[in-house]
């Protein structure tokens, strides 16, 4: 079945994702090369048109028109050098001067506040924001462009907008904007530039702000049912850790107190006799270790195929998060402690990994995970299992939403080198994107590759759970 699948796989040969991880240190972020941008790519940002960037001074559409009364005025003194031709020139040169003065007035005048309520939000949700242009001088501002940072009509991603505003002397002009986002992700919502006109347009000055509030859109949270008998996660010791109770034998040692360290562990009948903050380390039975690897890329291309919604990748890697954080809850639940790894561009490297301990550590990384964009880099989900330094009963766990020939070597391969003997030690959870594929012909394809797939990983033993946006926030068995 694996043959008919991919029948130029070359099991011995690194892949080039595999060769820049090799050799990195294992413990948090890994990085190096390329810095990411927003949840949508190139091929998406083709399809709608910002304004463009402006430089610090320009002219406005009043300028020829300036420059064709200043000529007259020049010639109109130079014929008749009379008096009313000299109070005209006097009128142009000196209404320059005041245009001027005027920009350098209205340059430090002109301020922006962004405001919303809470940081954190929950996709499909209403928000509101309000963006608030003031202008601190006595001067009126009746020529003024704004560039803000807005959310586009359907919301799927933050887009500059230019509005036309005025605002009077003193006064303020205020943007209130009521969005749900369909899409989890970090939007940064604010200003860009304000460019401000004299009162005849013949200049601009363009007052650069960069003025943003991030609002973090988080996946919605659903539950895997518990197991029933032997799971991927399985050890072969009955003694296991309560991740959220964190059940601890003996203490190990008691040190000076780190940054990062919790309250709780504080010694604090000694800290009081050395005045200096002491903290007890225990030792903990431990369970499993699960490496958790979530398949973070853009894998459809809507600009090439239309058989593609445009917010495909969008809509597929939600899903991928969604079952992520609900497989790292259960894992933990079950007293595992859970290794999150995913490709990532906001870092160098665009290689994440976590460790996720106890409840602790998993909520000081869930808002970092769960907002983490399409990646759109180099590299496979399967590539990063080199990152795992263990030679065996290793349970691994991918979550995708593409199923094809590559991702089905790569998985049975991780087993083969990874896997103890005579235990399951892969899962595969399964996010569908078929919702989002147009052509039904093309979603047959899909679906019928998906389940010869899944018929490859069971034949090595390999778990394949498959879920889609029908069943998001329920829970799945």
């Amino acid at each position: 079945m694996l043959g008919r699948i991919k029948k130029n796989f070359k099991g011995n040969q690194l892949t080039e994702g595999q060769k820049y991880i090799r050799g990195m240190k294992k413990g948090s972020r890994v990085s190096s090369g390329k810095k990411g941008g927003g949840n949508f790519g190139a091929a998406e940002n083709k399809l709608f048109k910002e304004p463009r960037p402006r430089f610090l001074v320009g002219i406005g559409p009043g300028f020829i028109g300036y420059v064709a009364l200043f000529i007259f005025a020049l010639i109109f003194t130079q014929a008749l050098r009379s008096s009313v031709s000299a109070m005209l020139m006097a009128f142009v040169i000196l209404w320059l001067l005041v245009t001027v003065v005027y920009l350098i007035i209205m340059f430090g005048s002109i301020d922006s506040f962004i405001e919303h309520k809470g940081t954190d939000v929950y996709k499909k949700t209403d928000t509101d924001f309000m963006i608030r242009l003031v202008n601190h001088s006595f001067l009126p501002a009746p020529f003024l462009e704004a560039d803000l940072r807005v959310p586009e009509k359907n919301s799927l991603r933050c887009v500059r907008k230019r509005v036309k505003v005025a605002i009077h002397s003193s006064g303020d002009y205020t943007i209130n904007r009521r969005v749900r986002f369909e899409y989890r992700g970090t939007y940064d919502v604010g200003v860009d530039t304000v460019t401000v006109y004299d009162f005849f347009r013949i200049f601009r000055v363009n007052i650069r702000m960069y003025n943003y509030r991030s609002i973090y859109v988080m996946p919605r949270r659903y539950t895997l049912s518990k197991r029933q008998g032997a799971a991927v996660s399985d050890s072969q010791t009955e003694v296991k850790k309560n991740i959220f109770g964190v059940e601890r034998s003996d203490v190990a040692e008691i040190r000076a107190y780190l940054p990062g360290d919790q309250m709780k562990n504080i010694h604090w009948k000694l800290s009081s006799k050395t005045d200096e903050l002491q903290v007890k380390n225990y030792t903990m039975n431990s369970g499993k270790t699960v490496y958790l690897f979530c398949d973070m890329k853009a894998h459809f291309d809507p600009s090439k195929d239309s058989s593609y919604a445009v917010d495909i990748n969008e809509y597929a890697v939600d899903g991928v998060v969604e079952l992520a954080v609900a497989a790292a809850s259960r894992e933990m639940l079950e007293g595992n402690t859970c290794v999150l790894i995913w490709h990532d561009g906001r870092v160098e490297g665009g290689v994440q990994l976590h460790v996720c301990r106890d409840s602790d550590d998993f909520q000081n990384v869930l808002k970092m995970f769960s907002t983490a964009p399409v990646y759109r880099g180099e590299g496979k989900v399967t590539d990063l299992t080199a990152l795992i330094t263990e030679s065996q009963n290793v349970s691994l766990v991918f979550v995708t939403d593409n199923l094809d020939g590559d991702f089905v070597s790569g998985v049975i391969r991780s087993a083969t080198v990874y896997g103890g003997t005579g235990t399951t030690s892969s899962e595969v959870y399964y996010f569908n994107p078929g919702e989002k594929i147009k052509e039904p012909s093309i979603r047959e394809i899909n679906d019928s590759l998906a389940s010869r797939c899944k018929e490859a990983l069971l034949e090595q033993n390999v778990e394949l759970t498959e879920t889609t946006a029908e069943l998001s926030g329920q829970r799945i068995s």
